[in-house]
């Protein structure tokens, strides 16, 4: 998986892209996130656009990655999710808890409200 990471009015936006699988792609969210989070950033969006395909792994680091966030005070968004990995999020009642937006645009737009 590459992770390409950008900000857009004090959100930390991470690109990812590939396949989202295995510990060295969980270990590599969860890292990127930790120093951000050190640097006192709050705010998260995981662009899942270009994401082919996540597993068990991925789908911990996200929920981990979700809670850590949470627990500090922060928030951990999703956007752009295909139909299949949108669908595992629904099987794992996942999109119950986390907030999930089709568009950029609003995802950003609700960390205002």
């Amino acid at each position: 998986m590459e992770l390409k990471t950008r900000e857009i009015d004090n959100i930390i936006i991470f690109d990812l892209e590939g396949e989202f699988r295995g510990p060295v792609d969980a270990t590599t969210l969860r890292q990127h996130l930790k120093s951000h989070l050190e640097e006192g950033k709050r705010n998260f969006l995981l662009n899942f656009d270009k994401i082919d395909l996540i597993d068990d792994h991925g789908m911990g680091a996200v929920t981990a990655s979700f809670i850590s966030i949470y627990e500090l005070g922060g928030k951990l968004k999703f956007t752009k999710l295909p139909p299949r990995i949108k669908c595992l999020f629904q099987i794992g009642k996942l999109d119950r808890i986390f907030e999930i937006f089709d568009d950029e645009e609003a995802a950003i737009k609700s960390f205002s409200n």
